[in-house]
C-alpha cells in the first residue's frame, strides 16, 4: 500500500476518532484534576451521629415493641431528642426513647435535620417528599426519600432517609459535571455504568489503529527520505 494511500487512511481515522479523543481527554482531565472527596460531597456535610449514653428517663431496649427481625437498635438523636433507630431485615424506623412511640419525620424536622448535616453557607431552599421518580443523582437508593436542597453556590442537594433522616447521600453541580464527564468519557449516555459497549470497543480499536498508523507513516517517511 501506497504512502499517500497509508495517509488517506490516517486522514480518515483522525476524524472519525479525532471528536472522541478529544472528548477523552477533556474529561479525562477534569476527572483527575478535581479531588474525588470534594466531588463526593463530603467537605460539604458531616453526618457522624454524636453518641448517646441511656438515661434513667427513657424507655428501656427490653420495653419496646420491636418486630421480630429486628436486626440492630441505636440510641441516637434527631433535632436534639433521643430516639431509637430500629433496622430490620426490610426496613428502618424510629422510636421516642421517651416514651416509645413511633418517631415521624415532617418536611420541617427534615429541613432542620439536614441543616444539621450540612457544612455549606447556604441556607434551605427546597424539602420534597419524593415516592416515585427518583433523581438518576440518587442511583439505585430506594423510595420514598426527602430531597433537601440549598441555595449555595454548589447547588447542593441531601438525600435523607424517609423514615429515620439519615443522610443517605450528597450532590451538587461538580458531581454533576463529574457524572456527566464520565458518561461521555465511557460512551454510556444512559446507564453510566457499562465501560464494555461494543461502540466504546470499536472507537478504542480506531483510536489504537490511528496511533499504528501514524507510527507506521512516520517510519517509512523517516526512512525512506532520499539522500541529499
Amino acid at each position: 500500500m501506497g504512502v499517500m494511500r497509508w495517509r488517506r487512511w490516517h486522514l480518515w481515522l483522525g476524524w472519525v476518532t479525532g471528536i472522541q479523543m478529544f472528548i477523552w481527554g477533556a474529561t479525562g482531565l477534569y476527572m483527575v484534576w478535581v479531588s474525588l472527596d470534594f466531588i463526593h460531597g463530603k467537605p460539604l456535610v458531616d453526618a457522624h451521629p454524636d453518641p448517646l449514653a441511656w438515661q434513667p428517663g427513657y424507655v428501656a431496649p427490653v420495653a419496646l415493641k420491636l418486630p421480630p427481625d429486628t436486626r440492630q437498635l441505636t440510641l441516637t438523636t434527631r433535632m436534639g431528642h433521643p430516639v431509637y433507630e430500629v433496622l430490620t431485615e426490610t426496613t428502618a424506623f424510629l422510636l421516642d426513647a421517651v416514651n416509645g412511640l413511633p418517631f415521624l419525620l415532617g418536611p420541617e424536622d427534615v429541613g432542620q435535620l439536614a441543616k444539621g448535616y450540612y457544612r455549606g453557607k447556604g441556607d434551605v431552599a427546597q424539602v420534597t417528599h419524593i415516592e416515585q421518580d427518583a433523581p438518576r443523582e440518587l442511583g439505585n437508593r430506594p423510595l420514598p426519600v426527602w430531597q433537601v436542597r440549598f441555595d449555595d453556590a454548589f447547588d447542593t442537594t441531601l438525600y435523607l432517609s424517609d423514615k429515620t433522616g439519615t443522610l443517605l447521600t450528597q450532590r451538587h453541580r461538580y458531581w454533576r459535571w463529574f457524572d456527566a464527564a464520565w458518561a461521555l468519557h465511557i460512551m454510556d449516555y444512559s446507564q453510566r455504568s457499562r465501560i464494555n459497549l461494543p461502540w466504546f470497543q470499536a472507537m478504542c480499536g480506531l483510536s489504537l489503529l490511528l496511533m499504528l498508523s501514524g507510527s507506521l507513516l512516520w517510519l517509512r517517511t523517516r526512512f525512506t527520505r532520499p539522500a541529499p
